[in-house]
């Protein structure tokens, strides 16, 4: 018995040995965190970012926060609405930033039906990306559809579906083993890049501001692929979507009822890239005529609608994107001084003294605080 064991554990201990590495990252990291374990991880240290690699939980993690939180100043949309932060308002209310919940437009009334019963934000600051009207692209789910599943991807499965890219990875000089010891991130793109959600829900985007020329769309690459192919956000489309605005309608209709005071926008590109879209005859009409669509709308429930589609409108020099659709925290932080200047509500909330202050103090085109 003794010799079988002891053939048996000099069996084991090479598969050991292959298995050990990445299941240690993958756990000492936090990357098998639940959303819930991820928040309660990230808000027991300061300053702390929340950025996982091989999974993204983000509507969890978003909608647990707000129901945590239960902010008075909410921002509710997708990626491109991520870079407005907390301290561009007043202190003393709460802020979060739900952004990259919603990925087409019923996924905002979703959201509005999935919190606590008794909390409604003041104010609801949200951007309403111009693809979700495209009546040329079919991307208005039922509601039924984007329920929000609070469960986590098992160890078994991360390790299953990740086991060689994180020795890859490691090959590569992308994990450093030394970074998961006295970090003060969650998650390996935390952990190794400084990247990941802030605590008030805002995005750091780690390597894009410190060697931008590796990403994938440096000098707009990506994003022309895009255009030429008419794919990935960048579909043609000549008309809004009916099916779109009647889901806005309802989204609107729904905030009124629980005294949510909506101030939109339609989110900034880079002036070269909507120039570029606009100068392709009729493939990108549906955009042109989206102000005179959604403005009624907003009237009819004395809600604000800003409209930034082109990021030079605000004043934005050409260095303040961070891709070929999201903008800056600088061009976003223009965007607010603006939303501010239109809207009585909003100005309870915001310092316009303050802003412009940050504005001019700003570290660079593409953040703020460089933090």
């Amino acid at each position: 018995m003794k010799y079988f064991s002891k053939k048996l554990l000099i069996f084991l201990l090479p598969v050991f040995i292959v298995l050990f590495p990445p299941l240690f990252i993958l756990i000492k990291s936090g990357e098998t965190s639940s959303a819930a374990s991820l928040l309660t991880k990230q808000y027991l240290k300061s300053n702390s970012l929340a950025g996982l690699a091989y999974s993204y939980p983000i509507k969890p993690y978003k909608l647990d926060a707000v129901k945590m939180i239960k902010p008075r100043v909410l921002v509710l949309g997708s990626s491109r609405v991520m870079q407005i932060r907390q301290y561009f308002f007043r202190g003393g209310y709460t802020f979060y930033n739900a952004g990259g919940f919603a990925g087409n437009i019923n996924e905002l009334d979703c959201f509005l039906n999935d919190l606590p019963a008794g909390y409604n934000p003041r104010i609801l600051i949200t951007g309403l990306d111009q693809y979700w009207f495209n009546a040329g692209l079919s991307n208005v789910t039922s509601v039924d559809d984007c329920k929000v599943a609070n469960d986590s991807i098992a160890l078994f499965s991360l390790f299953k579906f990740n086991f060689t890219g994180i020795y890859r990875d490691i090959y590569h000089g992308k994990i450093k083993l030394a970074k998961l010891f006295n970090n003060n991130n969650v998650g390996l793109s935390g952990m190794m890049n400084n990247e990941g959600f802030r605590q008030d829900g805002s995005y750091r985007y780690g390597k894009l501001l410190t060697d931008p020329e590796t990403d994938v769309d440096y000098g707009f690459k990506d994003t022309y692929k895009r255009i030429k192919s008419g794919t990935s956000r960048f579909e043609y489309g000549t008309e809004v979507s009916e099916q779109a605005l009647q889901a806005l309608d309802v989204f609107l209709e729904d905030c009124y009822q629980r005294n949510i005071h909506v101030v939109a926008y339609l989110p900034p590109y880079p002036h070269i890239i909507i120039d570029t879209m606009m100068n392709m005859g009729n493939k990108y009409a549906y955009i042109k005529k989206l102000q005179a669509a959604l403005k009624p709308l907003f009237d009819k429930y004395k809600f604000t609608l800003g409209d930034y589609t082109d990021v030079a409108t605000t004043g934005a020099g050409p260095g303040e994107y961070l891709d070929g659709f999201h903008a800056s925290e600088k061009a976003m932080l223009r965007v607010m001084i603006d939303l501010n200047r239109k809207d009585s509500v909003l100005r309870q909330f915001c310092d316009t003294t303050q802003m412009n202050v940050l504005l001019k103090n700003a570290k660079s085109d593409r953040d703020i605080l460089n933090d």
